[in-house]
Parts: structure tokens; sequence; C-alpha cells
């Protein structure tokens, strides 16, 4: 296997999709997660950690919370490199918190993260840049985009497209 790409990692405590999930929130995760990457790299593959946020809706953060959620991707996204992955995936599909922020029927904010397709992108760009800023340059930085959402107010896949290149612009590769 050439690269491992893991199941979503929650970022905050609070917000994980299941009992059994993989947590990359606190510090304490460093040892099992440095466990996780040292047995990819000694079977000779590499290990990308997929990040995500879930069990909260675009409308359920205050304009703060969704700076400090941009933050809470960072920090997750540099105990796995300082645990060895060579790369992150932030994960922005499949209705999870980011998805729900591009989708124009589930994100009906009125602020800076809403509104239009540049607001609503706004949260995953954040993201992507800090992510990229707390894993350096020498890391893989990957987005598991959802293009289109199948809904009625579907998400246009024009919009997926220009979310994919300030996502490049952003450091995403």
């Amino acid at each position: 296997v050439g690269l491992i790409v893991t199941g979503h990692m929650y970022v905050l405590e609070d917000w994980k999709c299941s009992p059994r999930q993989t947590g990359a929130w606190h510090n304490d995760h460093v040892p099992g997660l440095r466990r996780l990457a040292t047995v990819c790299r000694d079977n000779g593959t590499r290990a990308i950690a997929q990040i995500n946020a879930g069990g909260r809706r675009p409308q359920d953060l205050s304009f703060r919370e969704c700076e400090a959620t941009a933050d809470a991707f960072a920090e997750s996204a540099l105990r796995t490199a300082r645990a060895g992955f060579d790369g992150v995936q932030i994960h922005a599909a499949h209705g999870y918190l980011i998805s729900g922020f591009l989708t124009p029927s589930e994100n009906r904010r009125t602020d800076a993260y809403g509104g239009d397709a540049a607001g609503r992108r706004r949260l995953l760009i954040e993201v992507a840049a800090r992510v990229r800023d707390a894993i350096g340059p020498a890391r893989a930085l990957h987005c598991k985009l959802g293009a289109v959402d199948g809904r009625d107010d579907s998400l246009p896949l024009a919009e997926s497209v220009e979310t994919a290149q300030a996502l490049q612009d952003a450091g995403v590769e």
C-alpha cells in the first residue's frame, strides 16, 4: 500500500461523530497516533491523518467559535505531524460541519461565514491556511471536498470548482 488515509479524527472534544472515533484534539492522543504512524512507516507506506468536526451545524456556532474551529483544526494537524504522519486531509464532505458551511441549503448564516459562495467557503479556507501554517510545507495537505450535495438547493458544481481553486491558493495540494 502506497498511502493510507485514516478515518476522520475529531478536532474538538465534544465534536466527535461516534463513541469510538479516534481523536486528535488533545496532546494525550499523540502517543497513540505516533504508534499508528510508525506502523504505517515500518510497513513501507505513508500515512495521512484525516481530521474533521462533526455534531454541529453552521448556525450553531458564534463568529468567535468559527475562528476557534479553524484554530482547533490547526492544533490537531500539528499533533498529527508531531506523531509522524506524512500529511493531513481536511474532511469537507458528507454533511459534516465544514461541508455544511459550503452548502447553501444548510448554511443560512448572514455574517462573514455565510451568504455568498465566498462567505460560505470562508471557514474551510481559514482552516486550510492555518493547517498549512501548522504543518509546514514539507507535509502533504489534502482536502476531501464534496463537489455537490444532492439537495434541492444543491451546491453548484461551479462553486465547488472555485472552492478547489481557493484551497490550492491556501496551500492544499
